[in-house]
């Protein structure tokens, strides 16, 4: 794995995504516990929901998109394993809402790689191609 001077927006991107990331889960989350405000359960599954978008990110500005793709779904699955396997260990709470948040996170991944894929064939000139 090399990093590409070509892939730094991917990079910045993953970047920018931990500072919203660590913002909201600073001062939203915090507001909403404070005033007892229904969200929907998004303050509690932060984690959850821009865990693998922001991997995707760091991914994309090492390897290429193929191979990110696979990234998404292993990360996906022993996300979703860990989740799960708090029901039979005294380790943690299964929480449903985390699962979903996961899964979302997941399909926005997918459809970042899917943007980056059809903007990577737009930047090849015909003649290339």
């Amino acid at each position: 794995m090399k990093f590409n001077s070509l892939r730094m927006p991917y990079f910045a991107t993953g970047i920018a995504l931990v500072i919203f990331y660590l913002i909201l889960n600073f001062s939203y989350r915090p507001f909403v516990f404070e005033n007892h405000l229904s969200d929907y359960h998004l303050a509690d599954t932060l984690g959850s929901l821009f865990s693998i978008p922001i991997f995707t990110f760091f991914i994309l500005s090492f390897v290429t998109l193929p191979v990110v793709n696979r990234w998404i779904i292993i990360l996906l699955v022993v996300h979703l394993f860990i989740e799960a396997s708090s029901i039979v260990l005294p380790i943690g709470v299964f929480d449903f809402f985390d699962a979903i948040a996961l899964i979302v996170g997941a399909l926005f991944s997918f459809l970042i790689t899917r943007i980056a894929n059809v903007q990577k064939v737009r930047l090849i000139p015909s003649s290339q191609a």
